[in-house]
């Protein structure tokens, strides 16, 4: 078993700011909305483990959601915790089970959404657009 833990941050500029990460965050009002850090390595027991992040990636891909869906849910949650909701539960209206599955990974919702919030800043740098 594993004892070390390492764990990655990271956050994507979008207005060129410069500055410690704690500040970008509270200038650009994004301290709520994120998961970050992310554990990698460890015991894997925390939601926030890399690989639950990449279990999130692999299912919406599975289930054919748009990389704008992926978007779109971040945009919202970082505007207000009830719009993320509201766009995650419609882009999940048509994929039966889809939130259900979602939860089987990140098993709170604030959670899961604070996740696909991670994804959508990275989805582009990370996974160059292998979604629909």
């Amino acid at each position: 078993e594993v004892t070390e833990e390492s764990w990655v941050d990271f956050h994507f500029i979008h207005s060129g700011v410069g500055g410690n990460l704690s500040t970008i965050r509270d200038m650009q009002n994004t301290q709520e909305a994120m998961a970050r850090p992310w554990m990698v390595g460890g015991s894997g027991k925390s939601d926030r483990h890399y690989r639950n992040l990449i279990s999130v990636f692999e299912l919406l891909k599975n289930e054919r959601v748009p990389r704008s869906a992926i978007k779109e849910i971040g945009t919202s949650w970082e505007s207000s915790k009830s719009a993320g909701s509201q766009t995650l539960s419609r882009v999940c209206s048509d994929k039966k089970q889809l939130e259900n599955k979602l939860l089987q990974i990140i098993s709170q919702r604030d959670e899961l959404l604070k996740t696909i919030y991670d994804l959508s800043e990275v989805y582009d740098l990370w996974f160059g657009g292998d979604m629909v």
